[in-house]
């Protein structure tokens, strides 16, 4: 890590690099244009152990911008390993993530940074850019939540599911809550909102979209491909959400408990969605038939969340007989 002496900075922008040397400067380029923007936030770029010129690139960066951009340089650890070492370094009062392949809108930027200087709010939602080869398609989710400062529990939100795209959160305040993120695996992204929903009480909206999407890559970890190659991360993470959900879902209560929950059944929902695409499912019905045994067991709080999915409640009810058809659906 190259060290270097951070004024006050207004948002941590933790950028997670694994082998971008081909896009890094897409995401930079959006960050590093306003000078004055530049002197209110950080841009931590954790290389993980990439194998191009990631590094390289990265500290380029950190040359040309000292007082703005810091350079993490770390085995490969997945995704989840970049937050955590972001988390322990980061400066600014807020925190917020970018993947080394998206980039953010640096116009809404500005005023988001200012957003941010004025806010108290612990948790800060934004809408964000779905961007695909022929479209960009913004996605504003939250429209029930206002700019003013608002208890999380005063509002009936529609949309429980946060995404890390739209999220912003107050540093200390996260980083106080102590609980890492699962490390060496993929779909990490919904557990790290998940114990940001955990730990916020108060939350306000920027009404402009900041975090650009790009989808439609092929070998994204959320593509078909992609899942059926890590699909055995689901229960991975699950295990740690569920986990957490059990010993602390009861602290909470209202509105903020039912954004808790929402996001488990919806990790619920992804974990046996990832068991109907695989190239032979019919080997892999055991597996999870026994995961559902083993959340049932360990979880009841969650199982009952899960048949809040229609997959989920269709699978158990028919006693995973529907389990081939539904296969045969998926793919």
């Amino acid at each position: 890590m190259k060290g270097v002496c951070m004024s006050t900075k207004i948002l941590s922008i933790s950028i997670a690099a694994y082998n971008v040397a081909k896009c890094i400067d897409q995401a930079m380029a959006s960050l590093c244009q306003d000078e004055e923007l530049l002197k209110k936030i950080e841009v931590i770029i954790v290389n993980d152990g990439s194998k191009d010129e990631t590094s390289q690139i990265a500290h380029g960066y950190a040359d040309r911008f000292p007082e703005s951009v810091v350079v993490v340089d770390k085995a490969n650890g997945g995704y989840g390993s970049t937050i955590n070492a972001s988390l322990k370094i980061a400066q600014g009062k807020y925190y917020k993530l970018l993947d080394g392949d998206d980039w953010y809108s640096t116009d809404n930027l500005r005023g988001f940074i200012s957003f941010l200087e004025n806010s108290t709010a612990d948790l800060v939602i934004s809408p964000y850019y779905e961007v695909r080869e022929n479209e960009t398609k913004t996605v504003d989710s939250h429209q029930e939540i206002s700019a003013e400062t608002t208890d999380l529990n005063s509002i009936a939100i529609q949309n429980h599911t946060f995404l890390m795209h739209e999220i912003a959160v107050n540093t200390k305040l996260f980083r106080a809550l102590n609980q890492p993120i699962a490390e060496k695996c993929f779909y990490t992204d919904l557990e790290y909102v998940f114990y940001v929903i955990a730990c916020v009480n108060t939350v306000a909206r920027y009404s402009k979209p900041v975090y650009c999407y790009k989808l439609g890559v092929e070998g994204q970890s959320v593509s078909l491909t992609g899942i059926r190659k890590h699909y055995k991360d689901f229960p991975v993470v699950a295990r740690r959400m569920f986990a957490f959900y059990e010993k602390e879902a009861g602290k909470s209560t209202g509105n903020k408990k039912a954004a808790l929950d929402a996001a488990v059944w919806n990790y619920s929902y992804h974990t046996y969605h990832a068991y109907t695409v695989l190239e032979n499912p019919k080997a892999m019905k055991k597996e999870l038939v026994a995961l559902d045994k083993e959340i049932k067991q360990l979880y009841p709080n969650v199982y009952t969340l899960g048949f809040n999915s229609k997959l989920v409640r269709l699978l158990r009810k028919s006693y995973f007989l529907a389990y081939p058809l539904i296969c045969k659906m998926s793919r």
